[in-house]
């Protein structure tokens, strides 16, 4: 008898939930009717037409932009133009000798090492004034 008892109040809460639904779909229906009397589907599709054929510009446009960023920032041959127009100014104004003197070897006199006996005897004899 419990069992059945379930049964029915399973059976009464799905019938109202039935009815809690139909009312709502009734509802919609009536919402969406309203708005299919208010909207000009013609003027709808006219205007997703046309903002179809903006946004193939656009992608267009972005496509020629990229690509024409992508020749001038990643040409290979604009690497050897701006080393080749560095490398012109750097001659004219004559800091070519800067750049030869880095490479050219570095020592320190000061530290020096004294290694032979006439290099002593030099120093000596500048030393004392002789």
């Amino acid at each position: 008898m419990k069992g059945h008892m379930e049964t029915v109040a399973t059976d009464i809460k799905i019938q109202a939930s039935s009815l809690v639904m139909a009312e709502t779909v009734g509802k919609a229906t009536k919402v969406m009717t309203k708005v299919n009397k208010r909207v000009d589907v013609q003027k709808v599709m006219k205007n997703m037409q046309q903002y179809e054929k903006e946004m193939a510009k656009s992608e267009m446009t972005q496509e020629m932009m990229q690509a024409t960023l992508d020749d001038v920032f990643d040409s290979e041959d604009a690497e050897a133009d701006e080393n080749e127009l560095v490398n012109k100014v750097l001659d004219e104004v004559g800091l070519q000798h800067l750049v030869d003197m880095q490479s050219a070897p570095r020592t320190n006199l000061a530290t020096k090492e004294v290694t032979t006996e006439e290099e002593r005897r030099e120093i000596a004899a500048a030393l004392s004034g002789s």
